[in-house]
């Protein structure tokens, strides 16, 4: 991508100079689907590419959550369908499910204890078929955290 801000993506998105696509820190794959996800942090943004990567004119691009406060983290769960997403800026992890949209399931308020508040979430990762447990970097507490709240 160019760095600027926008949503030009049926420019194209691989190997694109020209398209606007403004810090992408994480990619996830759904294997199945033959999908690739990534963040637009900069945008506010998750992108779902389908189809062959390879002949760039027979993928699309479809942004699937967006009005996000800098998206840092994706992963994907092969096993429920569900895209999990580091809400970063938002302080927030969401769950995303293709059918009923983006759904929070942790979040943490400003008077949140500072010992159990998810602040800054980044990567993801998920252990097993479910969705929890889910382990997060937590970016300014400086710790790797476990979430347990199941959906």
């Amino acid at each position: 991508g160019n760095g600027k801000a926008g949503n030009d993506l049926q420019k194209g998105i691989v190997d694109n100079p020209d398209t606007s696509i403004d810090a992408p820190l994480a990619v996830a794959v759904d294997q199945a689907n033959r999908a690739v996800y990534f963040t637009d942090t900069n945008n506010g943004q998750v992108v779902r590419i389908d189809g062959d990567l390879n002949a760039v004119p027979t993928f699309t691009a479809t942004v699937v959550a967006k009005d996000l406060d800098h998206p840092g983290g994706i992963t994907f769960n092969p096993a429920t369908k569900h895209l999990l997403i580091a809400d970063t800026s938002s302080n927030r992890i969401l769950v995303w499910d293709g059918v009923t949209g983006l759904h929070a399931k942790a979040t943490c308020s400003a008077t949140a204890d500072p010992a159990t508040a998810i602040i800054w979430p980044q990567s993801l990762a998920l252990v097993g078929a479910e969705d929890f447990p889910l382990y997060f970097s937590d970016f300014t507490s400086n710790r790797i955290r476990i979430l347990n709240i199941r959906p």
